[in-house]
């Protein structure tokens, strides 16, 4: 099969979502593009969970992801559905990392049983990695629960061009072609 070829020169990195489902590889694929675009990246998971996983409220959230939006430059790792409108309101670009549940919920059990019982620097304080089942019924049902969510801040945000990334395989082309596109730039 033929790689996907990317064509940069349309793409605005200025303010960039990464989304995708829980396991996606979210945040490694958001600390490679930072480090192609020499852009700090902001992960939701922590600065949107409180200590040792408390849920901040609604308005605590938006209270801290509203400057991070509000700058005129950013890399966001992070899927968290209720700050879609959010983020969609002032992206330039939108990457979904589409993969597969099924996917997700096994490379999801992978990291939490490789890294149980330790603090990622992704995370909040406290917010040690775990073993959690209504977790991986998050993953598996992300397809019903998440997805549309998503198609309808695309649909309200139509302008906002949203990149699909289908598998580890396609985003790892991706980021191969980036690095080239940005040596050859220089």
């Amino acid at each position: 099969m033929k790689q996907q070829t990317f064509d940069f020169s349309q793409m605005d990195f200025s303010r960039v979502a990464v989304i995708g489902c829980a396991g996606s590889g979210k945040t490694t694929f958001s600390k490679s593009l930072g480090n192609l675009l020499n852009k700090p990246v902001t992960h939701l998971d922590k600065i949107l969970w409180g200590e040792n996983w408390t849920e901040l409220t609604r308005e605590q959230q938006l209270e801290i992801l509203q400057p991070v939006v509000d700058s005129p430059s950013w890399l966001i790792d992070g899927m968290w559905a209720n700050t879609l409108d959010l983020k969609y309101q002032r992206a330039t670009l939108v990457i979904f990392l589409d993969y597969k549940p099924i996917l997700c919920a096994w490379r999801a059990f992978c990291r939490s049983v490789k890294h149980s019982g330790k603090q990622r620097d992704d995370l909040a304080l406290g917010c040690v990695e775990r073993v959690n089942f209504p977790f991986y019924k998050y993953i598996l049902n992300f397809n019903k629960n998440t997805r549309p969510k998503i198609e309808k801040a695309q649909a309200d945000y139509p302008s906002v061009p949203l990149l699909k990334l289908k598998n580890p395989k396609q985003t790892k082309g991706f980021l191969q072609q980036l690095s080239q596109f940005l040596f050859s730039a220089q």
